[in-house]
């Protein structure tokens, strides 16, 4: 058993960037991710009227970008994705990006499956895998833990992130298995918690100690499981707003409260819109409109493309989406000088 590192700070769950053919498209990733490393603060994207000079910002702020990716997971619509498509995608990110943590998504409905992908995607030179609960299947917890138990065991030294998203798989962790799971595997570093309920994240907290850490995995409530005692996020927002989350999260570790609650209160109205329907299909119209825009620093066009059974944002959707980030005020943000 090698020796393994709990995740913490700001991962990003990204899209699967897609060609309007539907094909994956790898330059669009690669250039998202290299934008996410580096980002520029939004400087009034939507064609609101403010000097970006009076915004207080100084240069290590505005440089610092996310902490590491997730690959594949339920933001890059991995049940669409062939297991070629995972390699590619693997592949041309662990070559652009050799100093920066990957996680990739393991987990299928699937014991059998799941513990076969974790060996693939390990050998391809993978920092870790995000296991999420069974979905569909509606497994006992007995059987959620000899699921985990039978991925860990197929991968003993490698890094593992469960995850926790009842709204989608339909099953949850209960607090007495995880710490089960805890206890018989020791590379279970992190858990993902998007179960969005902030009395089960304490008792998650209270549960892994100093055994793994927390990570939040539902950004309208990201700040108050930070609160609790999670060490971080999985964020689907820092795909569009890396800087600010970023720095958001510097806020908290700093204990700049007021000021750690001012600016996540700017930016909620721009987190709850990316989930008006179903993740990522907000994300990426956001995403394809901003590139449309020519906000990016890089000139790669991303479309809004995604897989059936998902289709684009609905007409409504969109107006709502772009009229509440067109109100997003940097300002509210960064604070003034």
């Amino acid at each position: 058993m090698v020796s393994v590192t709990p995740y913490e700070g700001i991962l990003s769950a990204l899209p699967t960037p897609m060609t309007s053919h539907g094909e994956v498209d790898l330059e669009g990733l690669l250039s998202l991710m290299a934008w996410q490393k580096s980002p520029t603060p939004l400087r009034a994207p939507w064609d609101l009227p403010l000097d970006f000079d009076k915004i207080e910002l100084s240069i290590d702020r505005a440089a610092r970008g996310v902490d590491g990716f997730v690959l594949y997971g339920t933001t890059g619509e991995a049940p669409t994705l062939s297991l070629k498509e995972k390699l590619r995608i693997t592949e041309a990110a662990v070559e652009a990006f050799k100093e920066t943590p990957l996680i990739a998504g393991i987990g299928t409905n699937s014991t059998k499956s799941s513990a076969e992908l974790a060996r693939e995607v390990r050998s391809w030179g993978i920092d870790g895998g995000l296991l999420v609960t069974p979905y569909y299947n509606r497994p006992s917890q007995e059987g959620i833990y000899r699921h985990v138990l039978a991925v860990a065991e197929a991968v003993p030294d490698w890094p593992l992130i469960l995850y926790i998203v009842p709204g989608r798989a339909a099953v949850t962790l209960e607090i007495e298995t995880i710490d089960r799971l805890l206890s018989r595997c020791p590379q279970i570093v992190s858990i993902k918690d998007a179960s969005a309920d902030l009395s089960y994240c304490a008792e998650l907290v209270n549960c892994c100690d100093d055994r793994a850490t927390v990570l939040s995995g539902d950004d309208p409530t990201a700040l108050a499981a930070w609160a609790i005692g999670a060490e971080g996020s999985i964020s689907v927002g820092s795909n569009l707003f890396p800087a600010e989350m970023a720095h958001l999260w510097e806020l908290h570790k700093e204990q700049r409260l007021t000021e750690a609650r001012r600016a996540f209160l700017s930016l909620h109205p721009m987190i709850c819109s990316l989930f008006i329907e179903s993740n990522p299909v907000p994300l990426k119209y956001a995403l394809a409109e901003m590139s449309r825009r020519g906000l990016f620093s890089f000139d790669h066009s991303l479309e809004e493309t995604v897989r059936g059974p998902l289709a684009e944002l609905s007409q409504p959707h969109r107006q709502c989406l772009t009229e509440i980030i067109n109100r997003f005020n940097p300002e509210l943000f960064w604070g003034q000088r």
